[in-house]
């Protein structure tokens, strides 16, 4: 399992960074949930290279990137990773306009926003993924929000390499602490059925109320010293939900993959495989594969995907920003920084908890960022433009501007949201 995790290592002249967009759609006169047909159509006009799940149609992959399906039908863009934001953001506008023009033929529209902001969890449509069969009992066993993350919320996320081991556990680490206060930077779901909901980020509220074996910042990262024979252990203590045999999903909830390892008459006996599906079924807000994903953006805009992109890049590519987003990391134990996280959810940049004044922090992290970037890619620090503006100048988030239009020139109008918020 090391060895795996350390076969992802690359030299530093060929790091890259990775994207991950979340888009949430609806039809466009009533406003309900698409259902499968719809993103069938769009995952059919995608590509020739369909991704099937016992005969129904999940995915699309392509050259320029994979359409896949989150539970409540979330469609989810994966870029290629690039050495270059500029080159990222250019596939990431052309696959943007091309869903456009699919949405404006069928008659949906996709909204740019981290948290369903109109319908009701009964309202959703679930994909047809045969896992997601043994996943619902268990997140609705191991948490009062389980369903809505799987079908309400929408993501913005990055993905970075590493070189060394050391350099692994300082990804690790600093993308799980800093967490917090990336969320508060791209806090935008403000919005529950319709109406505000008292949060700035309404998704990472639910993720607070999600299955805390698997979720949240691990154990790994508040550790005196990160290894990875102890992240491992961390893995091998996370309940499992399944393993695949023949095309078919062998259900598993209940049983850690450590004891699933040590072996039992009434499993099927181990494969190598095992470990890496278990590894996708981590939700942690860093979370460790052959690369770091960092998974603590809202859904958002054009503006906010480069944004996400740029913001991780510039922290932990160049060294002295390492160093430095290491310093400026809140020093907290477990349930401080969650505590932190739940006032982040509700106050976004304006959260203050147990020493941690998050604005001043976000403020001297964008600041870092950029320096990081004008010493390794000066010409991509203008994908911070945005985080200059808004977090350093002024202090606010995408939920501030969303509130602030919705009580003041929108007159608490969601029709106005829809149209603010419509990326395709």
């Amino acid at each position: 399992m090391v060895d795996h995790l350390l076969a992802g290592a690359k030299p530093r002249s060929e790091w890259k960074t990775g994207l991950e967009l979340e888009l949430i759609g609806y039809r466009k006169d009533t406003l309900d949930r698409i259902d499968f047909s719809d993103l069938e159509s769009i995952l059919k006009a995608y590509s020739s290279e369909p991704i099937v799940d016992a005969g129904t149609l999940v995915g699309a992959g392509g050259p320029a990137g994979t359409l896949t399906l989150e539970p409540g039908g979330q469609l989810e863009y994966s870029g290629p990773p690039r050495q270059s934001l500029s080159k990222a953001e250019c596939e990431l506008r052309n696959y943007l306009s091309w869903v456009r023009e699919r949405a404006k033929e069928a008659g949906m529209v996709f909204l740019a926003i981290g948290f369903d902001p109109l319908r009701t969890l009964d309202e959703q449509k679930w994909v047809a993924k045969r896992r997601y069969r043994i996943m619902r009992p268990l997140l609705v066993a191991r948490g009062e929000r389980g369903l809505d993350m799987m079908t309400r919320t929408a993501a913005i996320q990055a993905n970075v390499d590493y070189g060394t081991v050391a350099d692994l556990a300082e990804k690790f680490v600093i993308g799980n602490r800093l967490a917090p206060i990336a969320s508060a930077i791209f806090a935008n779901s403000p919005f529950v059925e319709g109406k505000l909901s008292g949060a700035k980020s309404e998704r990472a509220l639910v993720w607070l109320e999600t299955d805390s074996d698997r979720c949240g910042i691990p154990s790994p990262a508040f550790a005196e010293e990160f290894s990875l024979d102890g992240f491992l252990d961390y893995v091998l203590s996370v309940p499992m939900f399944y393993v695949e045999r023949d095309g078919d999903y062998v259900d598993l909830t209940g049983v850690t993959f450590g004891e699933y390892l040590e072996g039992s008459g009434e499993w099927p006996a181990p494969v190598f495989r095992d470990f890496t599906d278990h590894l996708t079924t981590i939700f942690t807000e860093a979370r460790l594969k052959q690369w770091i994903e960092l998974r603590s953006a809202d859904g958002g805009g054009l503006e906010q995907v480069p944004a996400v992109l740029a913001f991780w890049k510039g922290l932990l590519y160049d060294a002295n920003a390492l160093a430095d987003a290491r310093r400026l990391m809140p020093r907290l134990d477990a349930s401080q920084y969650k505590e932190l996280q739940r006032q982040v959810a509700i106050k976004g940049l304006e959260a203050e908890c147990n020493g941690v004044r998050v604005r001043e922090v976000a403020r001297s992290l964008v600041e870092l960022s950029r320096d990081g970037l004008k010493a390794i890619a000066p010409e991509e620090t203008r994908f911070l433009d945005v985080l200059m503006e808004r977090v350093v100048r002024e202090g606010i988030c995408p939920a501030d501007i969303l509130i602030r239009n919705f009580e003041g020139a929108w007159h608490g109008q969601m029709r106005e949201v829809i149209d603010y918020l419509s990326i395709a």
